[in-house]
């Protein structure tokens, strides 16, 4: 039987993190640039002897058993099995690549979850609809993060731009005008449910000002959807400025996201903010044009470790999904 592969992109929370955990909107898009393999390939030899995980990111390379209980990879193929009604592991070993790095905000966990639900899926011989793709992550992620919003794999499932809303079907959205985002690396490494449990535990202590900031990022996030659609580019940088704005006031940034930040806002760029958890991860900025080489020196002279293009166009050519 040949190798059988899956992938799933990484992603971009534009406008709305954090408050989308508490039930108020997200507009995400994929990164197709950056993605998770998943690789299964079954093993005639030594027979029945289950199967092994190989993920050299995670420093992973035992047999699936000795994977801890919380595991995603584990977390992910358990739920499928039980949503495929099958109890039995195959002989088969489970490969895992990215080109991203983890703990860095652009949702490695759902890709992972992503990736290993359909390729287990695919080896087994069975199909898999995204919705239900979407809500088997969703498990995963829980089981990673707790109480996650369910943005990651959802635009992650579906691969293509989205408004989310927590508890809602996620709906797909068309920017009108091509919009040309970069993502920059702080080189911090932190867990976003970390950040999202540090809020909590405030929030629990004292939700009046984080529910204000909470509004407030809202209130922009449903102007940027306008602004996306409508394809006002200047106006949604605008956007993306007050949202770091408010997401700085909650003490989710840091020294090295506000540099870069004002790297790009320096050299021109529409607009700029951290993306997912924040208190490192990556920024991304918006570029007034297609032409990001000056954006890209600014931000690697203020200190990104990498920086990457993110093309978000009105009409895509292909799909670079498998």
């Amino acid at each position: 039987m040949p190798a059988l592969t899956a992938k799933a992109p990484a992603k971009l929370i534009l406008l709305g993190e954090h408050a989308v955990v508490y039930g108020y909107p997200a507009l995400a898009v994929p990164v197709a640039s950056r993605w998770l393999r998943a690789t299964m390939q079954a093993r005639i030899k030594p027979a029945n002897s289950g199967l092994t995980v190989s993920a050299p990111q995670l420093d992973i390379e035992c047999p699936f058993e000795a994977l801890p209980e919380l595991h995603p990879i584990k977390a992910a193929v358990i739920v499928t099995l039980r949503h495929l009604g099958i109890q039995r592991l195959p002989s088969a070993n489970l490969n895992i690549q990215a080109n991203f790095p983890f703990s860095s905000g652009l949702g490695s966990s759902a890709s992972l979850a992503v990736a290993v639900i359909r390729v287990f899926s695919a080896f087994l011989g069975h199909s898999i609809t995204n919705p239900e793709l979407n809500t088997l992550a969703y498990q995963v992620e829980t089981s990673a993060h707790g109480t996650p919003s369910g943005v990651d794999n959802s635009v992650v499932s579906y691969n293509q731009p989205i408004w989310f809303i927590k508890g809602a079907q996620p709906t797909p959205l068309q920017p009108g005008a091509n919009f040309h985002f970069l993502i920059a690396d702080s080189g911090i490494k932190k867990s976003t449910a970390a950040s999202v449990g540090e809020l909590a535990r405030r929030h629990d202590e004292d939700s009046t000002f984080i529910d204000e900031c909470f509004k407030k990022i809202a209130g922009l996030t449903r102007l940027g959807r306008q602004a996306f659609q409508s394809g006002e580019i200047q106006r949604f940088g605008e956007l993306m400025n007050e949202n770091q704005e408010q997401l700085a006031k909650l003490g989710l940034s840091c020294p090295e996201l506000d540099r870069l930040n004002a790297a790009a806002l320096k050299s021109g760029a529409f607009g700029a903010k951290l993306t997912g958890g924040g208190l490192g991860g990556f920024m991304v900025a918006l570029s007034p044009t297609a032409e990001t080489v000056p954006f890209k020196k600014a931000l690697i002279e203020a200190g990104a470790q990498q920086v990457i293009d993110v093309p978000v166009l009105k009409n895509p050519e292909g799909d670079s999904h498998e």
